[in-house]
């Protein structure tokens, strides 16, 4: 790592049943695994952070 290189931690907090998203995605009753165009909002949440460094 270089000398202007800095380490970032991210922490994603993933918890909740998303009631609100009740018909959303009927496989699975968690919010962080709810399929978005396929897609599981948790899998959106890690490349967000991947992508901002």
């Amino acid at each position: 790592m270089s000398d202007n290189a800095k380490k970032r931690t991210g922490v994603i907090l993933a918890a909740g049943f998303g009631s609100r998203l009740a018909g959303v995605d009927d496989e699975t009753r968690l919010k962080p695994l709810t399929n978005v165009n396929g897609t599981p909002l948790i899998y959106r949440t890690i490349e967000s952070l991947e992508v901002a460094g």
